[in-house]
C-alpha cells in the first residue's frame, strides 16, 4: 500500500500527517502532528525565523513514532502564495475523426508548459476545466469520444518563487530533498467536493485562523482563487479587546457564543479567566461576533466581485474551514447576509470529520493519487 508524507501550511499551525488509503474512502493515518506558529498575513509569514523551530518539531515527532526519516515530503501551498490563469492545450488530428485515448491525454499534459509567471512564480498544478470536441460538445471525460482535435480549458496554478525556496531551504537542512508542491486550495476542493459538484461550477469558502481563500471551483482544477487575511483568530483579537479578557479566554468565549439566539441584556456566558469564573454579557459579545462575520462576508462578496466571471446569485457557498465553522448561527447568519445558500463541509470518515482538517486531508488524497499516478506531475483527473 502506497504511503505518503503531507504538511499543511495553515495560517495558525502547521500539520503533518503520514498515511495510506483505508477501505471505502477512509484513510489510515500512521503518523501524525501539529505545532502552533505564528502564522503569515497578506503573502508573507508573519515570523519567518521561528518557522523552520516548528517544521523541525512536528517532523522530528513523526520521524520518531515511525522510527524512521521522511524521505520524501508532499507540502502544500496556501492561497496567499498562489495565482491562477487559465490556456487552452490543442492536439490536432489532421481533421481525421479519431476516438480519443488517455494517451492523447497524456500528451496534452505531459509536457513542458511556458510560465508566464517566470520572473516571481512557479507552475506547480495544472488541471482541466473542461475538453472541447470539435462538434462543440464540453465534457469533463474526453477519453473514448470521438472529435477532429481534442482541445482543453485548463487551470494553471503558480506558486510564490519565495515561498517554494523558503521552505525548500528549511526542508533541505532537515535532510528531506524529495518535495513536491500541492496548490492547498486545489486538493481541499477535489477533495470535498464531488465530480458532479464540479462540473457544474462551485464556490469554495475556506475561513481559517488568520487567513480565508475564495475559490471558484471547476471540473479538476480552479477557474479562479482569491484569498484575503481575516478569520476566526480576527473574532477573537476582537472580543479580547472590547470585553479586556486575556486572548485564550476570548478563543474560549468564542467557541461557546450561540448567534442562534436572540441574547437579552441580562443573558450571560460563563469563561475561565485566569482560572476564575466570569460572566459576560451575550449581547455584548454577539454584536461583536456578528460585526466581524459581517467584514468577512463583504471581503468573500469582494472576491466574488473580483473575479473573471459572472457569478450565478444562486450558486451556494461551501464552507471549510476551522474559522467560522464552529460558531452556532454562523452559517445561517452568513446565508442571511451574503443571500446565498451555505453548506459546510468536512472530510467524511468519522475520525477525520472535522472543517479544519479539510485542508490537511484534502493534500492527503491528492499526494495518495499523485504517488499512484506518478507519470503526471501536475494533473489530477
Amino acid at each position: 500500500m502506497k504511503q505518503v508524507a503531507v504538511l499543511d501550511v495553515g495560517s495558525s499551525k502547521l500539520e503533518l500527517f503520514v498515511g495510506e488509503r483505508g477501505i471505502n474512502g477512509t484513510f489510515v493515518i500512521k503518523a501524525k502532528a501539529n505545532n502552533s506558529y505564528a502564522g503569515f498575513m497578506d503573502g508573507e509569514f508573519i515570523e519567518p525565523e521561528n518557522l523552520k523551530k516548528s517544521f523541525n518539531k512536528i517532523i522530528g515527532e513523526v520521524e520518531n513514532s515511525l522510527n524512521k526519516k521522511i524521505k520524501k515530503l508532499y507540502v502544500g501551498v496556501p492561497a496567499e502564495f498562489l495565482i491562477t490563469s487559465e490556456r487552452e492545450l490543442k492536439i490536432d488530428f489532421g481533421g481525421k475523426r479519431t476516438k480519443i485515448t488517455s494517451a492523447h491525454i497524456d500528451k496534452l499534459f505531459n509536457t513542458k508548459f511556458e510560465n508566464e509567471y517566470s520572473a516571481t512564480h512557479e507552475i506547480i498544478n495544472v488541471a482541466p476545466l473542461y475538453y472541447l470536441l470539435s462538434d462543440g460538445t464540453r465534457t469533463l471525460n474526453a477519453v473514448n469520444k470521438y472529435s477532429n482535435n481534442l482541445r482543453v480549458v485548463a487551470s494553471f496554478i503558480y506558486a510564490n518563487n519565495e515561498y517554494i525556496n523558503f521552505v525548500l531551504e528549511i526542508l533541505n537542512e532537515l535532510n528531506i530533498y524529495d518535495i513536491e508542491f500541492i496548490s492547498s486550495p486545489l486538493a481541499t476542493a477535489t477533495y470535498l467536493l464531488d465530480e458532479e459538484t464540479r462540473e457544474k461550477g462551485a464556490l469554495l469558502v475556506d475561513c481559517g485562523y488568520i487567513s480565508t481563500s475564495v475559490s471558484l471551483c471547476l471540473g479538476e482544477g480552479l477557474q479562479d482563487l482569491r484569498s484575503f487575511s481575516l478569520g476566526g483568530g480576527h473574532i477573537t483579537a476582537d472580543l479580547s479587546e472590547h470585553l479586556n479578557l486575556p486572548f485564550f479566554s476570548a478563543e474560549l468565549l468564542k467557541r461557546k457564543t450561540l448567534l442562534c439566539i436572540d441574547a437579552d441584556d441580562d443573558d450571560y456566558y460563563e469563561v475561565n479567566v485566569e482560572n476564575k469564573i466570569v460572566k459576560v454579557g451575550a449581547k455584548i459579545t454577539n454584536n461583536i461576533v456578528l460585526s466581524r462575520i459581517d467584514t468577512i462576508c463583504n471581503t468573500i462578496e469582494k472576491c466574488i466581485e473580483l473575479f473573471d466571471y459572472t457569478i450565478p446569485e444562486n450558486m451556494k457557498i461551501y464552507l471549510t474551514g476551522g474559522g467560522i465553522s464552529y460558531i452556532k448561527g454562523a452559517k445561517d447568519y452568513m446565508q442571511e447576509v451574503m443571500n446565498r445558500k451555505i453548506e459546510i463541509v468536512s472530510p467524511w470518515p468519522p475520525q477525520l470529520n472535522m472543517p479544519e482538517l479539510s485542508g490537511i486531508v484534502g493534500l492527503l488524497d491528492t499526494a495518495l493519487y499523485m504517488e499512484q499516478n506518478s507519470k503526471y506531475k501536475y494533473f489530477k483527473s
